[in-house]
């Protein structure tokens, strides 16, 4: 197997509502010198995310960073996100987007709709307005209908 057969297979156990058989899958494939890549690491913070495993998911980015070398994305990232907006860690968002700031990674549609995700959770609502009217257009981002 490949990266991109266990990332396909770490995709049909998150849309199934396996997340700890993504993450089993995940250490299976570092386990036989498959080397994760950008799309395998979002893959797996989806499923982690959906599962309240947040502090988990940061020491798998981690992990993936220093030993695999993977260089995270916005997807990656936006996994990262939510699995925060998720457990209403409004703080570890805006962490992380500073992260991705210092990184020049581009924010996106996913990324303002998951801290509007975090900000509602924390019943934020001048925050989420600033985001919306403010930040989104400084950054060409219209928003959605899930914005």
């Amino acid at each position: 197997p490949d990266v991109v057969s266990f990332t396909t297979a770490m995709a049909a156990c998150d849309r199934a509502g396996w997340p700890e058989r993504a993450v089993a899958l995940y250490e299976k494939m570092d386990g036989m010198g498959v080397r994760p890549n950008a799309h395998a690491l979002a893959t797996v913070l989806r499923a982690m995310a959906g599962a309240g495993m947040a502090d988990s998911a940061v020491a798998l980015f981690e992990d993936a960073e220093r030993r695999h070398g993977v260089l995270p994305d916005a997807p990656v990232f936006n996994a990262l996100l939510y699995a925060f907006a998720s457990a209403g860690r409004t703080r570890s968002v805006f962490a992380i987007l500073r992260v991705m700031q210092r990184r020049n990674i581009p924010s996106t549609l996913v990324t303002f709709n998951t801290v509007l995700h975090a900000l509602a959770t924390a019943r934020a609502p001048h925050q989420a307005l600033t985001i919306l009217h403010v930040h989104m257009p400084a950054h060409s981002i219209p928003p959605d209908a899930h914005s």
